[in-house]
């Protein structure tokens, strides 16, 4: 546990969805179904491929608070819930000239240059520590 000792007290939503990702790429039987528009090509609609063993089922969960957070930390949670509170997909245009599918470009390209600190074993640590210290 000594991983765990110099990190922050709460888990960055955008390393675990990096480090996630590399998972899921690194995995030979998800690499030729992703491998022409990578795994998160349809961003927030992700669909988590069902298989436990892959640790998938959260994923798309994941994916949406990492493009949620980011809209928050780019735009203010003032402007964020101005898409939320819209009637059209119009909205999104005020914001990216390229839409909805602008925004998740630029969520992409974040996550893309994200400085992760934690590998994915120091991710699956924190959680287990976690999970035992709060009785899950």
């Amino acid at each position: 546990m000594q991983c765990l000792k110099h990190k922050k007290s709460s888990l960055d939503i955008h390393n675990y969805v990096v480090e996630q990702e590399k998972t899921f790429e690194n995995n030979p039987t998800l690499t030729l179904h992703f491998s022409q528009k990578g795994l998160l090509w349809e961003g927030v609609t992700y669909r988590a491929l069902g298989s436990p063993s892959l640790s998938s089922r959260n994923f798309g969960v994941e994916c949406c608070s990492s493009f949620v957070a980011y809209l928050v930390q780019t735009y203010e949670i003032e402007n964020v819930m101005k898409m939320v509170d819209a009637y059209d997909n119009s909205i999104y245009y005020l914001y990216n000239q390229n839409g909805l599918e602008g925004l998740i470009a630029d969520w992409q390209q974040f996550l893309a240059a994200y400085p992760c600190k934690m590998t994915w074993d120091e991710i699956n640590a924190y959680i287990a520590a976690f999970k035992s210290t709060h009785g899950y």
